[in-house]
């Protein structure tokens, strides 16, 4: 998943119901605004 984009990997965890771990200091802005 290394060249997935976030919103790609935010929709194969939610659609995986697993938790992203990740130290990108720009996902907890992707993640409030994802929907």
């Amino acid at each position: 998943m290394q060249t997935s984009s976030d919103e790609q990997i935010f929709q194969r965890a939610y659609k995986e119901e697993r938790i992203i771990v990740s130290a990108d200091t720009d996902f907890g802005y992707i993640l409030s605004q994802w929907k």
